[in-house]
């Protein structure tokens, strides 16, 4: 709900004809927008099958890949800007910067996306890493790497749709800043927080201490269900693209 992107996926839904969702909460919503119940499929997240195939780094390889201290853990920073809290970002950021200022370890911070303000968040995080000799800045890791990543680390601090969608399979503490990701579904590796310094290091405090890490220990990803591609195919190659199919009304329940 933080995003302008939320407006232009119901644009984009509404021309669609047929939707493959990745969890059930997608599938309910797109039902209630008056989308047949019949063309709306829930298989799960078709990336979640490539991640799973793919053979990460070990942490001794993405250590020297990235060039982190081996002998400490690991925090992941990605923010990228509320597109629908214009003037916020520098605040915000500087909040979640202050808040890690008394972790020990590598801090990782990539870069934010092409939204209005991502350039202040890549500004801010030069400044911070040349002030703080652990941190190193990537503008963009690349998916094998950051998966890599992220399997690795101790703690996701930031707003990333990846902090709800992939850290899960990786058992991943995530404190997810502010309203950006609002609305998605999330599963309990993810500790939601306001904005303030004071709101963001009691997320970071919490998401290192023991009760809470041994609440993640067998942790499920909602996103995924399995073999998400041959599903989808399936439907696809069964399916009659005629002029009748093209035909979409709003159907009421």
């Amino acid at each position: 709900l933080g995003a302008i992107d939320e407006a232009i996926r119901h644009a984009i839904s509404k021309m669609s004809h047929v939707h493959f969702c990745s969890n059930e909460q997608a599938q309910k919503a797109l039902i209630q927008m008056g989308e047949d119940p019949k063309r709306v499929f829930c298989f799960g997240s078709v990336g979640m099958d490539d991640m799973l195939r793919t053979k990460l780094l070990t942490r001794a390889e993405l250590c020297r890949q990235l060039g982190l201290d081996q002998d400490l853990g690991i925090a992941v920073v990605t923010y990228h800007p509320e597109t629908l809290k214009k003037g916020s970002t520098r605040a915000v950021f500087s909040n979640l910067l202050k808040s890690l200022e008394n972790y020990t370890g590598n801090i990782v911070l990539t870069g934010a996306n092409a939204d209005p303000e991502g350039k202040i968040v890549h500004e801010m995080i030069k400044s911070f890493v040349h002030k703080n000799p652990r941190a190193k800045f990537f503008v963009n890791l690349g998916r094998f790497n950051y998966l890599s990543l992220m399997k690795h680390a101790q703690v996701m601090v930031g707003n990333s749709s990846s902090g709800l969608c992939e850290a899960p399979t990786f058992q991943l503490a995530v404190v997810n800043v502010g309203d950006r990701q609002k609305g998605r579904l999330c599963t309990k590796n993810v500790i939601n927080v306001k904005t303030t310094e004071k709101d963001i290091t009691r997320g970071v405090q919490k998401a290192f201490s023991r009760k809470f890490r041994r609440s993640l220990k067998g942790l499920k990803n909602p996103y995924y269900k399995g073999l998400v591609s041959p599903k989808i195919l399936n439907v696809l190659s069964r399916m009659d693209i005629s002029q009748n199919f093209l035909k979409k009304g709003f159907v009421q329940l």
